[in-house]
């Protein structure tokens, strides 16, 4: 795919990350969405189990399920339209980088990890020179990550390597 194409997607699935409120992502209910939904609105496991057509002991091992992480979506997406509900998912990135310039989360996100892989391998590099008596000074140094980082950047592909910021 070309990077214009690959940079135009990263820009729609932003705009769409974005459209979601920061409370949106959060821990679930200790019991679990579907229990904690099912108990606010004062309903049985019983009447639950009704509405979706199952028996009382699928409805708990469901929960138990959801408690688990093991519950599969289809399922969670039936218990929502049970309890007259939506079900959202969503991929949040952690480090959205909303404080940057960039209004673009994912090339915010790319652009952090650029600089954590050129200050990397400029670390090594520095640390190398420094042994003989070539050591570079912080603006200088910093002025070459943002350089390295903003190469990186252009094919982020192996930023994601395990060894990249190693």
């Amino acid at each position: 795919m070309p990077q214009d194409f690959r940079h135009l997607a990263r820009r729609q699935l932003s705009e769409a990350i974005a459209r979601y409120p920061a409370y949106a992502v959060g821990e679930a209910p200790r019991d679990g969405w579907v229990a904690a939904i099912r108990n606010a609105l004062e309903m049985t496991v019983r009447q639950l189990a009704a509405r979706l057509e199952v028996t009382p002991s699928n409805v708990v091992r469901m929960e138990q399920r959801e408690r688990d992480e093991t519950i599969s979506l289809a399922a969670l997406r039936r218990a929502a339209n049970a309890l007259d509900a939506d079900l959202v998912y969503a991929l949040i990135p952690r480090r959205t980088a909303r404080s940057t310039a960039n209004d673009n989360l994912l090339d915010a996100l790319i652009e952090a990890r650029a600089r954590e892989v050129a200050a990397a391998e400029l670390k090594r590099i520095g640390h190398t020179m420094a042994l003989e008596d070539q050591a570079v000074g912080p603006a200088d140094m910093e002025a070459q990550i943002k350089a390295r980082a903003a190469m990186l950047a252009q094919s982020p592909r192996r930023l994601w390597d395990s060894d990249a910021a190693e």
